[in-house]
């Protein structure tokens, strides 16, 4: 059977590239009666719904140099029928009673026609669901998202990765900034959640590039939430064969598959950026965007009381020590660094008459992250095998 990699004598066997399968509809339903089914859920600002993932496409047409689509062959572009996706989650809710898809295409909105046809199909069915998914921020239209919201979207991400626009032509992605703005806002019209990805560390980042994207996403009020992730040069990738090699000021410091995760732990140096500086930068992206009073609502309907308490607790105590360095006092370098908005009320108050160091008071909106962190000041920020802060290289 080709597609398989097995160990022989201790030398790894390949069977050989699979043959590609051009007709999806031709493959069986996935079995998830040999599944927990119950106990997958999703935090969502309708909260934790139990949901499964579904694929009505395969392939993206863009090669992006962190994702391995020219290795695996999956720029070509293929399709299920809108009735074969639609009776998969009529299927689902009949068996199971979930009622919420995570539709795993690379561009779920890339053919307009498609999924237009399948959301006709939910409401030909009167299947009452809710989805999400994934798309490019250029291809987002109102027209088509006050569709599929009468169908049920509510959740739509997107990449930004940086604003930076020398990396994002080494990233081989340029979808223009203001697309960006244009799709938090049209999702934040039709009460469609909108998640921004950022990633930290690719080729050219430096310390000021990912502040700029910080300052971007804190300015930009349409964005309510972003995730910021460390890029990782997964094998097969053209991101992979500039770590391996050193170039363009990226290092990769270790074959271990194991260590290659995506928070609280980095593979690779990229210029004067260590691992450890690099969970760093993604930490102060966490409490740059989540610090703002006005996106606690958000997280605590997204993850609930007690999920969404945890992070507002990590929030506060990364912002401690970011504020404090466990020196007892913030330095004015330190708080102008944290950015605009509710950082920017925390600089005020310290350089107030009030004695440094001192909370600001509880009329303040940053207030209550400061009480939390009274408590939670002790203990290092999170770090991985490869971002140890006292052996950033160990």
């Amino acid at each position: 059977m080709r597609g398989i990699i097995y160990r022989r004598n201790g030398e790894l066997v390949s069977t050989g590239q699979p043959a590609d399968i051009t007709d999806l509809d031709a493959l069986p339903i996935p079995a998830r009666h040999r599944l927990p089914m119950s106990r997958y859920k999703l935090g969502t600002l309708r909260g934790r719904l139990p949901f499964t993932s579904i694929q009505t496409m395969r392939g993206c047409p863009w090669k992006c140099i962190f994702c391995a689509s020219e290795a695996l062959k999956t720029t070509e572009m293929r399709v299920r029928s809108p009735r074969s996706v639609v009776n998969e989650m009529k299927q689902v809710v009949e068996i199971f009673g979930t009622r919420h898809f995570y539709i795993v295409d690379d561009v779920m909105t890339l053919w307009k026609d498609h999924i237009l046809e399948i959301c006709d199909l939910i409401d030909q069915e009167g299947l009452e669901i809710t989805f999400e998914g994934s798309t490019r921020a250029n291809l987002v239209e109102e027209d088509v998202i006050a569709r599929l919201v009468k169908s049920g979207l509510i959740r739509l991400s997107f990449g930004l990765e940086t604003v930076d626009p020398e990396i994002r032509r080494t990233m081989k992605k340029q979808v223009p900034l203001e697309h960006y703005v244009k799709a938090n806002g049209i999702c934040n019209k039709y009460g469609v959640e909108a998640l921004n990805s950022v990633m930290i560390g690719l080729p050219g980042e430096t310390r000021e590039t990912v502040r700029a994207t910080l300052k971007f996403l804190r300015q930009a009020r349409e964005v309510k939430q972003a995730n910021f992730a460390i890029a990782v040069p997964y094998p097969g990738t053209e991101f992979h064969k500039l770590a391996v090699n050193g170039e363009k000021g990226v290092k990769l410091m270790t074959q271990d598959f194991s260590e290659y995760r995506r928070y609280g732990s980095a593979v690779t140096t990229v210029g004067e950026l260590t691992p450890h500086d690099l969970i760093d930068l993604q930490n102060e992206g966490f409490v740059s965007i989540y610090s703002a009073p006005w996106r606690w609502i958000p997280m605590l309907q997204k993850h609930g009381m007690i999920g969404g308490s945890l992070m507002l607790v990590r929030v506060a105590r990364l912002l401690s020590q970011k504020l404090f360095a466990g020196n007892g006092h913030a330095s004015q370098e330190q708080l102008i660094s944290l950015g605009d908005g509710a950082f920017g009320r925390i600089q005020e108050s310290a350089m107030s008459s009030q004695p440094v160091g001192v909370a600001p008071t509880e009329s303040s909106s940053t207030a209550p992250l400061l009480t939390i962190a009274s408590a939670s000041r002790a203990g290092a920020a999170p770090a991985g095998h490869f971002g140890h802060p006292t052996n950033p290289n160990g």
